[in-house]
């Protein structure tokens, strides 16, 4: 799986081999208030492994430092998410 986002001018390219992955999951980093509000900080899509040995893979989709407003993140990177954790679970069943 190919990942390319961009800060400020500058794209970034990343790349993770389904087939060496166990699980991936999604982080939503922020700050909880006392009516029950979340502000998001940053939003993450975390690759595990299968050899523990190996390091953890992270897609940034979102960070309050580079963008001031969430602009459908968390919607892809919920469907994201989904998608891979289907395909994880076919290459186990075959």
């Amino acid at each position: 799986m190919f990942f390319k986002s961009k800060t400020n001018e500058v794209f970034n390219q990343q790349y993770v081999d389904l087939t060496t992955i166990k699980t991936c999951e999604i982080a939503n980093i922020g700050k909880s208030y006392a009516r029950k509000e979340k502000i998001i900080d940053r939003l993450n899509l975390n690759f595990f492994p299968v050899n523990s040995n190996q390091p953890n893979t992270v897609f940034e989709f979102y960070n309050a430092d580079i963008n001031y407003q969430l602009s459908g993140e968390l919607q892809s990177i919920e469907k994201w998410n989904t998608l891979i954790k289907n395909m994880l679970k076919n290459k186990e069943q075959a």
